[in-house]
């Protein structure tokens, strides 16, 4: 056909179907279907009901859905739904997770971290500020430390300084004492 141009309403009922570009310089609602090559506005482009995209959406602006909720984490939901939950929530400092975290590589975490539940743990646990052979105790605040007074080998338990104990020292095998023995 040729070129449509007015200052006015263009309503068009129906399917509608260009074979070029539509320009709109104001506001534009689309209550039916549209189909075309290229769709370029200047304002607000409206849809009523379901819009489908068959190419790229490419966006210079915010993208704003009603539906989602401020610092929540986005992901992909039914049939690829954009949604959100109030069980995965980030607030640009903290990451929290209500529910079960499962994953199968490594998980790293610099600076404290807390716990409000029991730690299962399948492999191993590494401290790098803990020494082998040193044994291991709770410390100031529950902190599990080691100390070079306090080691086992997986033979001997060693112990620098004093023992004190209030019921039977048991010992099988040879038994050296280095310094006086007092019995009372």
């Amino acid at each position: 056909v040729g070129n449509i141009s007015g200052s006015s309403t263009l309503q068009a009922i129906g399917a509608t179907t260009l074979g070029s570009t539509l320009s709109v310089s104001g506001a534009a609602l689309f209550a039916d279907a549209i189909t075309g090559t290229s769709f370029s506005g200047s304002s607000t482009l409206q849809a009523v009901g379901n819009t489908f995209l068959g190419g790229n959406l490419n966006v210079t602006g915010n993208i704003t859905n009603a539906a989602l909720t401020n610092d929540r984490v986005l992901f992909a939901g039914t049939n690829g739904g954009i949604e959100d939950s109030n069980r995965l929530t980030f607030d640009l400092s903290t990451l929290k997770v209500i529910g079960g975290i499962s994953g199968s590589s490594t998980l790293q975490a610099s600076g404290d971290t807390f716990l409000g539940a029991n730690l299962n743990v399948t492999g191993n646990i590494t401290n790098a500020a803990l020494t082998n052979d040193r044994v291991l105790f709770a410390g100031t605040n529950g902190v599990i430390e080691d100390s070079n007074r306090l080691t086992f080998d997986l033979s001997t338990l060693k112990v620098i300084g004093s023992i004190s104990g209030s019921s039977t020292l048991q010992a099988s095998g040879d038994t050296f004492l280095g310094g006086n023995l007092n019995v009372t």
